[in-house]
This record gives C-alpha cells, structure tokens and sequence, in this order.
C-alpha cells in the first residue's frame, strides 16, 4: 500500500510538472541558447554579427563587418571608397549600456590610397547605437581621424587637397543584425 501511495505521489509531481510552463527570461534563455542568465538579452546578446552600410569617415561610403565578442565590445573591420581611392577600418567599439539605445565609443586604425600614395591613419569616435526591432539598427557619430604616417602630399585628388590627415566630422550608418 505505501509502494502504491508513494508511486502515485511521485507521478503526480513528474506530471503536473510537466503542464507547468517556465518564466519568460528562461524562454528566452533557451530560445538563445545562453548557458549565462545574467545576460541582457539586448540585440548585441541574442545577435552578434552585424553588417553596416556607412557614410562619413573614416571609411566615406563604405561597408562595415562588426562581430561582439561580449556585449559590451565589438571588433569591426570595413572597406570603403575615397573618390579615387579605397579606404580601410580595423577596429574596436564599446557599448557603453546593454539596451536597444545605447551610446559607444570606437577607435580604430585606417588605411587610405589613391593609388599612388598610401597613408596609415588613427581614429577615434563616439555616438549612439539604435536597434529598431532587434536587426535593423543605426547609428550617428563623431569621428577625429589622424594620420598616423608621415607622406608628401597623401592625397591631392577631388575630395580634399593636403598634406595629412586630419578631420574632425560625423559620420552615420545603417545595420542589419544576425
């Protein structure tokens, strides 16, 4: 009789227990594939990789590849076009709050040539990041690029005439998150 008591007991548990539903954050846990419950589940947790159509230096009109390592850091690489001329991004940028509108700071080296000269340059830059609806984003900044190279004339062509790099403007862009 207690064998048959306690069997009953038990079954009752395991089947209620399997009716019963779990919490939204562990939906969402499972849903991407987390093994941290502490995470955000912003749009740079739950997608990582993103692609961003840029305008403004230091790439101009150019694409941009970003991947987070953690939240909060993401690792980019870019290549754009400088008329003429190709430009190039390798750099860092931090996110500076774990939520759909967050500001960042960024900072980078670059490579412009038009072909005939070539100059390595420095950036820095800060702005903000919007997620949309979890895979469109934008984003608006700020950026100071500096040469870092020392060249006669890098650069004498439509866009700007001069000795070095040095600028100080904003540039924006459009990503998809995946």
């Amino acid at each position: 009789m207690k064998k048959t008591a306690i069997f009953l007991a038990l079954s009752l548990v395991f089947g209620a227990a399997a009716y019963c539903s779990v919490t939204e954050k562990v939906d969402k846990l499972i849903a991407t594939n987390q093994a941290n419950l502490e995470r955000t589940y912003a749009p740079r947790d739950m997608r990582p990789n993103q692609l961003s159509l840029k305008l403004g230096p230091p790439l101009f009109l150019g694409a941009e590849y970003s991947y987070n390592v953690m939240p909060s850091l993401a690792v980019n690489a870019g290549v754009g076009s400088i008329a003429p001329g190709t430009s190039t991004d390798l750099g860092f940028t931090y996110y500076i709050l774990p939520s759909t509108f967050t500001p960042y700071v960024s900072a980078g080296v670059n490579y412009f040539g038009d072909f005939s000269r070539n100059v390595i340059a420095g950036n820095i830059g800060a702005g903000v990041d919007v997620a949309l609806d979890n895979a469109l984003t934008l984003q608006l900044g700020i950026d100071w690029v500096k040469s870092l190279s020392d060249s006669q004339k890098p650069f004498d062509n439509t866009v700007w005439s001069g000795n070095n790099v040095n600028w100080f403007s904003i540039d924006g862009g459009i990503g998809y998150r995946f």
